[in-house]
């Protein structure tokens, strides 16, 4: 792992990169913003994905076309006010590197943190910006996209079909293997 906001994990990476030039398909999960975790920064620097120190690590990967996978918290835990108080960090992001294969890990949920309304955010966004792609593994398949009965709620059928090339299954495998599996095909 690398900390994202130290300057030189550009440095790591490159070298990583170089002594394993076959394995690679992407960098990440780079964690940013993230509820648990940034919680037990407390009086350190917050990660973020529009740090500085990430500034090489995203033309790095544009130039080795690699993707990055963000994990960046859309929003403050527990609030629901239908805004997202820290998107503008990943259209910062998207702006300034029009051309980098940007993906945002678990479409910016985290446990206790997603609005009732996330798809127009997350649908915004893919038509804004054409260099996103969304990840949907963990808790947002489950505790975000599909409703208490396991049905895909309306607003999510619409944006991923929407958006059908742009989203996907990612490597976590921990949601919750008791309730009902949503399983209905989008």
């Amino acid at each position: 792992g690398v900390q994202t906001c130290a300057l030189p994990i550009f440095m790591h990476v490159r070298r990583m990169y170089q002594k394993y030039p076959k394995m690679w398909r992407g960098l990440g999960e780079v964690m940013c913003r993230h509820d648990d975790l940034t919680t037990l920064l407390q009086d350190k620097e917050t990660p973020t994905c529009n740090h500085p120190g990430l500034k090489a690590i995203y033309e790095f990967a544009f130039e080795t076309d690699l993707a990055v996978l963000v994990h960046h918290n859309a929003d403050r835990v527990g609030d629901n006010d239908d805004t997202w108080e820290y998107v503008h960090e990943v259209e910062e992001v998207l702006k300034k590197f029009p051309k980098l294969k940007f993906t945002w890990v678990h479409a910016g949920v985290s446990r206790r943190c997603s609005e009732p309304k996330h798809y127009e955010m997350i649908d915004r966004l893919c038509t804004t910006y054409p260099n996103i792609n969304i990840d949907i593994s963990w808790v947002v398949w489950e505790d975000v996209i599909c409703d208490d009965e396991g049905k895909v709620k309306q607003g999510w059928m619409e944006c991923i079909q929407k958006h059908h090339t742009r989203f996907y299954i990612g490597s976590d495998n921990v949601a919750q293997i008791g309730r009902a599996s949503c399983r209905e095909r989008v």
